[in-house]
């Protein structure tokens, strides 16, 4: 849509009063001084190049010169960096590595030698009887574990056969209860049905 000739002169006018009233538009342009109704292309052209003259939308372009220079710079700052860096981490490593070789040679200075077996120490002796009597008492508890377990084993199993039985007859039982509502539905519907068949 193009705009008409009076919307680009009132356009023009507000323009114009913004620059002689230091940027301050005035709500009633009405009673303003009337701008010169035409104005030739070269008055326009300046004008939009004074407007846009100092807009800068994008940065500078650089020179490539100038770029290779930045880029040195940045680069040398960097290298110098981690170089320091490089050299602070091996001083680092190099006092843990001379702390950890003081700490275990101390650890060893003062660590107590660990006593060995003695072989002239005499043993209780071992007799067959004692043997015998600790295997049958490890046995005959064993034996009761095994009691215990068997005695739940039977309970459980009798558990599952009373759930089954009780399965089975709330399925019969099901049953019977959708068969008793079947029949009701049905009675009502052949009553129904008759009621309708009389009328008729």
């Amino acid at each position: 849509s193009i705009p008409s000739a009076a919307h680009v002169e009132a356009a023009r006018r507000k323009r114009h009063l913004a620059r002689t009233e230091a940027d301050y538009l005035a709500l009633d342009v009405s009673n303003s001084p009337q701008v010169p109704q035409r104005r030739g292309s070269s008055d326009l052209e300046s004008e939009d190049e004074s407007e846009t003259k100092n807009l800068d939308f994008a940065p500078k372009m650089r020179t490539l010169r100038q770029r290779m220079t930045e880029e040195m710079v940045s680069l040398g700052d960097a290298s110098s960096d981690d170089e320091a860096k490089w050299e602070e981490q091996q001083i680092k490593k190099a006092v843990k590595l001379s702390q950890e070789i003081c700490d275990d040679a101390s650890v060893r200075k003062y660590q107590p030698t660990k006593p060995k077996f003695d072989t002239s120490v005499s043993l209780p002796p071992v007799n067959l009887e004692t043997v015998k009597k600790r295997l049958t008492e490890r046995i005959t508890s064993l034996q009761d574990v095994h009691r215990a377990h068997q005695r739940e084993y039977e309970k459980y199993m009798e558990d599952i056969e009373s759930s089954k039985m009780s399965v089975q007859e709330l399925e019969k039982s099901s049953d019977a209860a959708m068969n008793y509502k079947f029949y009701r539905t049905m009675k009502t519907y052949v009553e129904n049905l008759i009621n309708c068949l009389n009328e008729k």
